[in-house]
């Protein structure tokens, strides 16, 4: 709601329509590249999952079969990983269209150029960013 009425008053400082082209492009340059790489990790997870279904016979010793596991452990979590900063890109990609683009979810301030040319799909300024790292180390279990 604050959020809305900060972009009514046009209190936040906008990114120039040619720094916005830019940032588009490289989100939908990036979008391609992690589909296609979530193309091929699917097709590894695929085969993995096929060779881990064969007969115990087949498939050789424990050894080989938890290697097998871990392989497809591996490709499921690239894969998940490859789904999340694709749906960070649409997101992205959704902002811009809103208008919203390039403004902290947090505070409400503009995220940097710099930093959105390094992650264009930023939704945190450094600082806000920053503490939430903080914030989750500080609540993560000690090892």
């Amino acid at each position: 709601m604050a959020l809305k009425k900060k972009i009514q008053t046009e209190e936040i400082k906008t990114i120039p329509p040619e720094n916005i082209l830019e940032l588009r492009k490289l989100l939908l340059e990036r979008k391609t590249r992690v589909h296609e790489q979530q193309i091929s990790t699917l097709s590894h997870l695929d085969e993995q999952v096929l060779e881990n279904r064969e007969t115990p016979s087949s498939r050789g010793d424990e050894a080989d079969a938890s290697v097998n596991d871990t392989s497809a452990d591996y490709f499921y979590l690239l894969s998940t990983n490859q789904q999340n900063e694709l749906n960070q890109i649409e997101s992205a990609l959704d902002r811009m269209n809103r208008g919203i683009y390039g403004i902290c979810e947090n505070c409400e301030e503009s995220i940097s150029l710099e930093r959105l040319k390094s992650l264009p799909y930023a939704r945190f300024c450094v600082d806000c960013q920053a503490e939430r790292e903080r914030k989750k180390l500080s609540v993560s279990p000690k090892t």
